[in-house]
C-alpha cells in the first residue's frame, strides 16, 4: 500500500466521459516534441485550458514527477470549481506525462516491460468486484463499502485490485483510495475508485486516470468502461 502523491486531485469532484466518445476533433498536446492527439469526452471541456486559475490548481494537484496535459470535466463543474462551490458530479479524467520520460521514444516491445509493475494477485479483483456488487449503499456511511470488501483504508492510502484490461499499447489497473470532502461544512470520508492506465501513444508513455466516487459496484464498472472507451479512441487517433 502506498500514499497518493496526487491526492489533491481528489478535491476535483468532476465528471468525465459520460456516454459515447465525441466526434469533436482531438486536442493536440506536445510531449517531448511529438504531437499526441487526446480525444475529448462527450460534453466535457478541458479545464486545464480554462484559464490560469484552473491551470494553477491542476498543476498544484499533480504529482511533481508528472505533467498535466488535460483535465476533462463538465462545463458546469468547471464553473463551480472556479467559484469554490460544491460540484454535483464526482467524476473526472486526467491525462498526464512523466516528466523525466518525455524525451524518450518507447517501442511496443519495451513497453511490455512496464506491465508487470501494475499486476496484483489475480483473485483480488474478482473477489472485490463480487463484494462491491453485493453491497447496499448507506448514504450516511459512505466508507462502509471498503469494510465489506475487506479493504480497510486510511485517508490517502491506495490499494491496487489488479489489472482489468490490457492491449499491446496499454494496461489498466483498478485502484481504491479514501479522501475527505467538505459536505455542508463538515469533513466526510469517501472512498474513490480510480482506473489507472499506462498507455503508449506515438512512442510516448502517458498516464490516464479516471476517477469516480465509490459507492457501489456500478461505480467500478463506470471507471473501467470509460477507461477502455477513451483508450480505444486514443489508439485510433494516434495510429
Amino acid at each position: 500500500m502506498r500514499r497518493l502523491s496526487f491526492a489533491g486531485l481528489a478535491l476535483l469532484l468532476v465528471h468525465a466521459l459520460a456516454g459515447a466518445q465525441s466526434p469533436r476533433a482531438p486536442e493536440l498536446v506536445a510531449v517531448g516534441g511529438v504531437q499526441v492527439a487526446l480525444p475529448l469526452p462527450s460534453g466535457d471541456v478541458d479545464a486545464y485550458a480554462g484559464g490560469p486559475d484552473l491551470r494553477r490548481f491542476a498543476d498544484q494537484s499533480t504529482a511533481p514527477t508528472n505533467r498535466m496535459l488535460a483535465l476533462f470535466m463538465a462545463p458546469e463543474d468547471m464553473a463551480a470549481l472556479r467559484a469554490a462551490r460544491p460540484l454535483a458530479r464526482d467524476r473526472m479524467l486526467a491525462v498526464q506525462a512523466y516528466r523525466k520520460g518525455e524525451a524518450l521514444i518507447v517501442g511496443e516491445q519495451e513497453f511490455q516491460g512496464i506491465k508487470p509493475q501494475m499486476r496484483a494477485p489475480s483473485d483480488i479483483l474478482a473477489k472485490a468486484l463480487a463484494a462491491a456488487n453485493e453491497f447496499k449503499p448507506d448514504p450516511g456511511r459512505p466508507a462502509d463499502i471498503l469494510t465489506k470488501m475487506g479493504v480497510p483504508l486510511q485517508v490517502g492510502d491506495v490499494k491496487s485490485l489488479g489489472v482489468f484490461a490490457e492491449t499491446s499499447r496499454s494496461i489498466s489497473s483498478l485502484l481504491l483510495t479514501k479522501y475527505v470532502a467538505q459536505i455542508d461544512g463538515k469533513p466526510v470520508k469517501f472512498p474513490k475508485a480510480i482506473a489507472m492506465n499506462v498507455v503508449l501513444l506515438r512512442g510516448k508513455v502517458m498516464f490516464l486516470y479516471v476517477y469516480s466516487r465509490f459507492e457501489c459496484g456500478a461505480d467500478l464498472d463506470w471507471v473501467k468502461a470509460q477507461a477502455i472507451a477513451w483508450l480505444a479512441a486514443a489508439a485510433a487517433a494516434n495510429p
